[in-house]
């Protein structure tokens, strides 16, 4: 049991260590944190059509698996004003929402409601995330393609 316990610390400093030369934000344990380059990292995925998949903490005791994706393709008929190129973020076990990227800033009762969380400091980190995805995505698009390569892996 000793031995697979340290197996896992090791692993666990390996991802962070990786995590940390890739450029993310990441807290003492090695949970995605809000900043600069936790956005910049998701929306460059989003922009080379992959999804995104974090664990991500406001760092104040709330851990969510939270996923990023821009589905590309719609097919049969969409209900509810989701359009295929929105950004879908699904937070896992609580909601998932389709965000446009054109419609400014989104406060945090917006995306509490939107996503089912709570309390307040973990939507305002949550919308702060949101928010900072949006912004960076809609940046490197705004960029000439060559330009817009991003490598995260």
């Amino acid at each position: 049991m000793t031995n697979l316990r340290e197996t896992l610390k090791n692993i666990t400093r390996l991802n962070n260590k990786m995590l940390k030369t890739q450029g993310w934000n990441l807290d003492e344990y090695g949970g995605i944190k809000n900043g600069k380059r936790t956005y910049e990292n998701i929306a460059g995925q989003l922009a080379n059509h992959e999804n995104c998949l974090v664990g991500w903490t406001e760092g104040a005791g709330s851990h969510f698996d939270i996923l990023f994706c821009i589905a590309g393709l719609k097919a049969g008929p969409i209900q509810g004003g989701v359009k295929a190129n929105d950004l879908f973020v699904s937070i896992m076990g609580r909601g998932a929402f389709a965000f446009a990227f054109d419609t400014g800033e989104l406060s945090s009762g917006y995306v509490e409601e939107k996503l089912f969380i709570s309390p307040k400091v973990t939507s305002e980190g949550v919308a702060e995330l949101i928010n900072g995805v949006i912004g960076a995505y809609n940046k490197i698009k705004k960029q000439p393609k060559v330009d817009r390569l991003i490598i995260n892996k």
